[in-house]
């Protein structure tokens, strides 16, 4: 136990301590030596991953990587872009002029200038433009970058160039795609509006067609019917009778070709009414009874006693069909007669099932195909041996379907056998029952109500001012005439006639204008009946809105234009029930 135990355990506590604390402090160091180096080789493989992925972009992109020295003008380029520019650089080196040289003469000067005015501006870079490469090829480039001073202060900008060629080519295919279909929708245009106009002169030749066949027309069939009442020998009545027939054929034939111009541009309307059902279908076949009795024809009318009495529809239309399919059938049958069976479907009770069945001359398989197509018939024996534009089936079927039904041709034995044609077309119930409704067929009025009747006829064709005045001889009227809607104007102020009968077209003044100048007049209106050769619905309307009261389509027949008078005359005067009642 020496004196200086503690002072030696001291020591000797020390001097572990002096071994032991650096010992533990190098494991621990040892320890984050370890760490750090392993952390840095994680990083180092995460690099080289970053760096291979972003060289599999580039490259995959195809996208050239460069880096210019603002100071020296020295170019670093990768490998793409040399590639790009079809140029090997010197240890990846080129000198700004280089490059400069690769341009295109035309882009070659605001190339440059974007280029240096971004670097100095410390902007970023983007410009397009085109360069030429040795063999004479040309691509546009599209280049960006970014201007940045490195660790010494000196001025480099970075950036990428990639080929946009494939851009550019499809860009202008695009504008010149679009260019011809502007090109295309100014012709188209141009097409639609020549179409319009070709249209509406088309419109226009059918008037003045209508106009101007109708207005002989006129003359003709109203003079055979006034030479019909005279008394004239048997030969001199056939001639007569002959004109009248050819005059109808012929009156036929121009309303079919205008009903089928008028069907085509959609101004042919279906207009609903109530109406007798088999006062239509009969009045109908009435019309072709004599052409069948005049064959020894028989015709036979057989209607389904369930169908309403009354329905509602286009009463005209249905009769130029039933019309159109009869007189067919009596055509082209020699023997034997005609039935016409009227049903309706079972499932519904105002859809009209209508078949025209005869014991004509048929029509075979192939001759059906073409049956509705216009101007088609059989064959051309056919048209030779009948007659006939071969409108009426294709009229008669376009207005069917316009009524919501069909025409169809009924499977026959063979062409020799008769042929049956079937139509359906819908129909709606009435709206107002027949009690509320005025008579159908208004009674005959006769022609004394007429009696002093003042008349101021305003007509340019000679030919017709003589054939009214020849249906007025014998009758207790005054009528004047007038060559022009001038002097009908001038007439109305004069005399304030009780009627005036209006052509629509004269010369100076046409017959609307002159209908609107006398609605202006002061004093008693006349009554203004339009005797027009104008045959559109347009025209009717026309003459209605400018204030006639009344519209008459040439030919215009005697009765017809009397009667039309008669009863407009007996609706103005203050007595009429009582003439009515006398």
């Amino acid at each position: 136990m020496p004196d200086n135990l503690w002072t030696l355990r001291l020591l000797l506590l020390a001097g572990g301590l002096l071994v032991l604390v650096p010992t533990a402090l190098a494991t621990r160091m040892a320890d984050a030596r370890s760490h750090a180096i392993e952390k840095l080789k994680r990083r180092e493989r995460d690099l080289e991953t970053l760096s291979r992925r972003l060289e599999i972009a580039v490259e995959t992109s195809k996208i050239g990587i460069w880096e210019l020295d603002a100071e020296t003008g020295e170019l670093i380029w990768d490998r793409r872009m040399s590639d790009l520019y079809g140029i090997e650089a010197l240890n990846g080196k080129i000198n700004f002029s280089e490059w400069k040289k690769c341009l295109h003469p035309d882009d070659c000067q605001q190339a440059v200038e974007t280029f240096w005015r971004a670097t100095h501006d410390g902007k970023n870079y983007l410009s397009e433009y085109r360069i030429l490469l040795e063999n004479g090829e040309q691509k546009h480039i599209r280049a960006l970058g970014c201007a940045f001073s490195d660790a010494s202060g000196r001025l480099r900008m970075i950036g990428v160039d990639w080929d946009v060629s494939g851009d550019v080519h499809l860009r202008e295919e695009l504008i010149r795609a679009n260019r011809a279909l502007t090109q295309r929708n100014s012709e188209l245009h141009e097409a639609k509006l020549n179409a319009e106009q070709a249209d509406r002169a088309k419109s226009e030749f059918l008037a003045n067609m209508s106009h101007e066949i109708r207005t002989p027309m006129n003359g003709i069939l109203g003079m055979a019917d006034l030479l019909a009442e005279a008394e004239l020998p048997d030969e001199e009545q056939l001639y007569v009778e002959t004109i009248r027939d050819s005059s109808n054929a012929l009156l036929k034939i121009i309303n079919d070709i205008l009903d089928l111009s008028r069907l085509e541009v959609g101004k042919l309307d279906i207009t609903p009414t109530d109406f007798d059902l088999r006062s239509c279908i009969v009045q109908a076949v009435n019309l072709l009874r004599p052409k069948a009795n005049g064959k020894g024809l028989t015709v036979e009318v057989e209607i389904d006693e369930t169908l309403p009495q009354r329905m509602r529809g286009d009463d005209g239309r249905l009769r130029q069909i039933l019309v159109n399919l009869v007189g067919n059938a009596v055509k082209f049958t020699a023997q034997g007669g005609v039935v016409v069976r009227v049903t309706s479907d079972p499932e519904a009770p105002y859809r009209l099932v209508v078949e025209v069945e005869d014991t004509g001359i048929g029509i075979s398989e192939s001759q059906a195909e073409h049956i509705f197509d216009r101007f088609a018939q059989a064959d051309a024996a056919t048209t030779r041996a009948f007659g006939g534009t071969g409108l009426g089936l294709t009229i008669s079927s376009i207005l069917a379907e316009r009524m919501g039904g069909t025409i169809s041709l009924q499977p026959k034995q063979a062409a020799g056998q008769g042929s049956c044609f079937r139509l359906e077309v819908q129909l709606e119930p009435e709206q107002t029952p027949a009690a509320q409704q005025k008579t159908e067929t208004a009674p005959a009025v006769a022609t004394e109500v007429l009696t002093g009747a003042r008349i101021v006829l305003a007509e340019d064709n000679r030919t017709n001012r003589l054939l009214i005045q020849k249906y007025f001889a014998g009758l207790p009227v005054e009528c004047v005439e007038a060559e022009n809607g001038r002097k009908a104007v001038d007439l109305c102020r004069e005399q304030m006639p009780d009627f005036v009968l209006m052509d629509m077209s004269m010369p100076e003044l046409d017959g609307v204008e002159a209908t609107r100048e006398i609605r202006a007049l002061d004093g008693p209106q006349p009554v203004i009946v339009a005797l027009t050769a104008n045959a559109f619905d347009s025209h009717r309307t026309e003459c209605l809105e400018a204030g006639m009261d009344h519209f008459l389509q040439k030919p215009i027949r005697k009765a017809v234009l009397l009667q039309t008078l008669a009863t407009l005359q007996m609706a103005r005067m203050p007595e009429a029930e009582e003439v009515r009642a006398g």
